[in-house]
């Protein structure tokens, strides 16, 4: 087949990579090039969150998880790096559905631990389209108002008219831009905001309990810095960094990492301003009273819109002889997480 894949985030490029290994003629067309794309600006530490349903993200998500833990093992090429990541679970709740994907996973008092894929999406996504280039692929900046037009740019494309025989395969993956594409009104974008620093000695994945209606608070270990997060916000779409949020995501995150690394907590503190840093000092062993603030990592704030939907939407749809579209679409928090589960099931569905 020739197809289509319309979006050059992860789950563009993912999908586009599976169905090039299947055999397939495969091009992009997008808005945004991939280092302009919200999964730029992910964590990413591989975990669903805000994503459903939940026992087919489970599925995808194992699949995902397979193939980070196959390009970890050349992490400065691939940004995938394998880390220990500790859950807050102060409730002691019983396992999430999720965790049957790891053979690691234990329950400990007030936490929950297992070790996962972190990635350094920049880096990923460059490997990813540098993979697709490599086949034969290409990728060209387009904005679409509507799949007809989509189906338009692929006869260009291809120099061919959809037939029975080969229909036209557009591979919807736009995201957030499916509210105008195909006016899906069940889209809405979960604002997140992020701060990145560097410390190359801390290495653990922190995550908090993030209870219904909280902002998600984390820290994620990468390659080159360490991102610290975050909120979820449905109200604002817009990109600017705000400092206040900034300096929120400091104060939660010095907490998150006392229980582990007292030095790393304290100069989030100290990062954050002298009256929080003064107060926090009472809580760390003396030795760790003076430990300077942390240094930002270039370029360290950073906002994205994850592109939220009650439930993914992955189907094959027939509009009309000769022309096929599956949309894959809607994985919120959960994006880099289930993408290479997600571009098999797009295989699968194009037979």
């Amino acid at each position: 087949m020739r197809i289509l894949v319309i979006g050059a985030g992860v789950i563009g490029l993912t999908s586009a990579l599976r169905l090039q290994q299947a055999g397939h003629t495969v091009e992009i067309a997008a808005r945004d090039l991939p280092e302009a794309t919200t999964s730029s600006v992910a964590g990413a530490v591989w975990e669903p969150y805000a994503v459903e349903p939940m026992d087919k993200a489970t599925a995808w998500g194992q699949a995902a998880f397979d193939m980070f833990k196959e390009l970890s093992e050349d992490s400065w090429y691939t940004g995938v790096v394998m880390r220990d990541v500790w859950q807050e679970n102060p409730g002691n709740a019983p396992a999430p559905e999720w965790a049957a994907a790891l053979v690691d996973f234990k329950l400990r008092d007030g936490y929950y631990t297992f070790t996962a894929p972190v990635i350094e999406t920049p880096i990923l996504l460059r490997y990813l389209q540098g993979q697709f280039e490599e086949h034969g692929g290409q990728i060209t900046r387009n904005t679409f108002a509507s799949l007809d037009d989509a189906f338009a740019y692929w006869e260009m494309t291809f120099g061919a008219t959809g037939s029975a025989d080969e229909p036209c395969v557009v591979v919807n993956c736009t995201g957030l831009g499916s509210r105008e594409l195909v006016e899906d009104n069940a889209m809405y974008a979960g604002k997140g905001q992020i701060v990145r620093v560097v410390d190359p000695t801390f290495a653990f994945a922190l995550m908090g309990a993030n209870g219904p209606g909280e902002n998600p608070t984390y820290i994620i270990p990468r390659l080159t810095n360490i991102v610290l997060g975050g909120i979820f916000d449905a109200e604002s779409e817009d990109l600017t960094p705000d400092p206040n949020i900034r300096t929120d995501i400091l104060h939660r995150c010095a907490h998150l990492a006392l229980f582990k690394d007292q030095r790393f907590a304290m100069s989030l503190a100290r990062l954050a301003g002298d009256d929080f840093a003064a107060s926090f000092a009472e809580r760390v062993d003396p030795q760790y009273r003076e430990t300077p603030a942390a240094t930002l990592a270039d370029n360290p704030d950073a906002c994205g819109l994850r592109p939220c939907r009650s439930e993914v939407r992955l189907e094959r749809v027939e509009l009309a002889p000769g022309r096929v579209v599956v949309h894959n679409y809607g994985h919120g928090g959960g994006g880099v997480t289930l993408s290479w589960g997600c571009a098999d099931e797009v295989v699968r569905l194009l037979g």
